[in-house]
């Protein structure tokens, strides 16, 4: 490169990191250290938890927030007032009331419930079958036979993934995904995008395909986008663990290993989120969900500097009793853990 066109890029990346700017950052350092003494207290928590449970919860937080409500009581009061006896002045006299156990997942609600809840809240059933916890369970291979699990998502993402055949028949065929379409599908994040991905990286894995590194980062980057807002619903750090343990390995060759822990995703999505959230401020932006997705998938595609992009990508190990590790490989992890360790230390003790 010319020394002029050096000068000409360094001052554009200069440029770039300038935006990285936190309101005042005394006000994210409070706030990540407050954070800190939720997780501690949250991490001690036990982390396995069955996939059923999870759904569960994911139910009742998920009406929970749609009604604005805060506490059991008033879930039933608002759901399921019949089952609540009251005196003739209006105190409560008899009540079974099991929503507690549904904020803990501990029973799965009966159908009659269900169809209750559908009439005041319609669609709010798919909270509890939705296509991720399907998806999540390896010993499930039926799920990647056909495209019927693609068919239950949400229409914008089947528009992604399904390519419909010129034909009078309703079939349809499967589109690769390339680094285009996964952008496109992270630019519509949620838990249905989420369950695309991770369809597609058992297929990957199951068939060996060239797309499976791509789409290890795009549910690594998925994750971290959407653990903050997993956490506030109850079911974020078994959720994540879960990804850990039996989804994440899937895209990884045999000489590597992931190092994260569910609490790091969290942490790594509070930073984001909080750069995101303060950047749109400042730029006098909305803050709503898609502002700070958009604004997120800028900061790890790196289009704002590279801290926030190197720091968030995997911290993974070499294997080295592995007898296959590539030659070249080595020296690649070395520069790029180097470079994460790096940008986590700019962003802890000096914002870009």
């Amino acid at each position: 490169m010319a020394p002029e066109s050096r000068i000409i890029t360094l001052v554009k990346l200069h440029r770039w990191l300038q935006m990285i700017v936190f309101k005042e950052q005394k006000y994210i350092d409070e706030e990540f250290a407050e954070f800190r003494r939720e997780l501690n207290l949250l991490s001690s928590d036990a982390l396995d938890i069955p996939i059923k449970e999870l759904s569960i919860r994911y139910w009742y937080e998920s009406l929970r927030t749609g009604a604005g409500l805060k506490i059991p009581s008033q879930l039933q009061e608002k759901f399921e007032p019949d089952a609540i006896s009251r005196t003739a002045k209006g105190t409560i006299e008899f009540t079974t009331n099991k929503w507690s156990g549904y904020r803990r997942g501990e029973h799965r609600p009966q159908s009659v419930l269900l169809k209750k809840v559908e009439s005041v809240a319609p669609g709010s059933t798919r909270a509890l079958d939705h296509p991720l916890w399907s998806v999540l369970d390896v010993t499930n291979t039926q799920i990647l036979e056909g495209d019927e699990f693609l068919r239950r998502l949400t229409p914008e993402i089947q528009f992604l993934v399904l390519q419909p055949n010129d034909l009078l028949i309703a079939s349809a065929n499967i589109e690769p995904l390339s680094k285009r379409r996964i952008n496109q599908i992270l630019r519509r994040l949620n838990l249905d995008a989420l369950a695309c991905l991770t369809w597609f990286l058992r297929d990957a894995h199951a068939n060996q395909a060239d797309s499976i590194e791509l789409i290890f980062d795009a549910i690594h980057n998925a994750l971290i986008m959407l653990a903050m807002d997993m956490h506030h619903l109850n079911i974020a750090l078994p959720l994540i663990k879960i990804f850990i343990d039996d989804i994440l390995p899937l895209g990884l060759p045999p000489y590597l290993k992931q190092l994260m822990k569910p609490e790091d995703y969290l942490i790594s999505s509070f930073i984001l989120n909080a750069t995101a959230y303060h950047n749109l401020v400042r730029l006098k932006r909305p803050t709503s969900w898609k502002s700070r997705r958009g604004f997120m998938l800028k900061l790890l595609d790196g289009k704002c500097g590279f801290d926030i992009k190197l720091a968030m990508t995997a911290d993974l190990e070499l294997i080295h009793s592995h007898n296959s590790i590539p030659p070249e490989i080595n020296d690649q992890f070395q520069q790029r853990h180097r470079a994460r360790i790096y940008a986590w230390r700019r962003l802890l003790y000096g914002a870009s």
